[in-house]
């Protein structure tokens, strides 16, 4: 498997802010959705420190010029539209499997690097929002369900200052309304007080940050492996890419459903 960047190209490691000895550790996170395919919705989301993300970004960028792209988005790179027009798919596999090799290379490198997806049953939502009252709809679903998870990750550090979390989404994703409003709630906010960590949630352009590339790569991958058809060549690679070691899974399915309430999203 190709091997997308040379030891060199990996920038200096720094802390995420220091003060008086004590290292501040913010969180950046990045999500993005996939379209609705067959019997499920799902969102990515890929998160890691703040002296991650710097060495992401850069050592992204230069692969991504190296392949003779500005910006990797899997439904383009698949049908080879776009800036993928004119390559042939071998060399599109390649670039594929480059793209899983490096998120992969990153993670065992850095460690503070985790991706999250989380999928709602459609079928299984349309049948029981219709006799139980107050069923969140499956965006929000993914939505808050995701939340918690990076949430109790980023908790889990074991620096004993934590700082603050960004959370990123592709322009125009309806994911993000559902984060948006709770953010923006004083009595969400004050049942569930980790959120006043939270210090951004906002829209990006996906084609100038990484962060949201990498999600749509998470994002793709977890909906191959859900829509797995005879002979497909990307099953093998998306399911390494979404191994448990590398991702955290999480699925609203039927049995989740029936229990709300009292179930909780959050």
């Amino acid at each position: 498997m190709f091997l997308p960047l040379a030891p060199q190209c990996i920038g200096p490691t720094i802390p995420s802010r220091v003060t008086d000895g004590t290292v501040y550790v913010a969180l950046k996170c990045y999500l993005d959705g996939s379209e609705k395919h067959g019997r499920r919705l799902t969102l990515a989301a890929v998160a890691g420190d703040e002296s991650v993300w710097v060495r992401l970004d850069k050592d992204w960028t230069d692969f991504l010029a190296h392949v003779g792209v500005s910006y990797s988005h899997m439904k383009e790179a698949i049908a080879r539209k776009g800036p993928f027009q004119g390559w042939n798919k071998a060399k599109r596999d390649w670039f594929v499997n480059g793209l899983i090799t490096f998120f992969k290379m990153h993670q065992a490198e850095y460690g503070r690097l985790k991706a999250f997806t989380s999928s709602v049953d459609l079928e299984a939502h349309r049948e029981i929002s219709a006799r139980i009252p107050g069923l969140p709809v499956p965006a929000r679903m993914c939505a808050r369900g995701i939340m918690s998870k990076v949430i109790d990750w980023y908790r889990a550090f074991p620096d004993p200052i934590l700082d603050v979390m960004d959370f990123y989404f592709d322009r125009d994703e309806a994911f993000m309304q559902h984060l948006d409003a709770d953010w923006k709630s004083p009595e969400f906010r004050k049942r569930h007080l980790v959120w006043e960590l939270v210090r951004t949630i906002a829209p990006v352009d996906m084609k100038t940050t990484p962060g949201i590339q990498v999600a749509d790569l998470f994002a793709w991958a977890r909906t191959r492996i859900d829509t797995r058809r005879p002979g497909d060549r990307f099953y093998g690679p998306a399911g390494l890419l979404c191994h448990p070691t590398s991702a955290d899974h999480w699925v609203f399915d039927r049995a989740k459903m029936e229990t709300y309430p009292p179930y909780r999203i959050m």
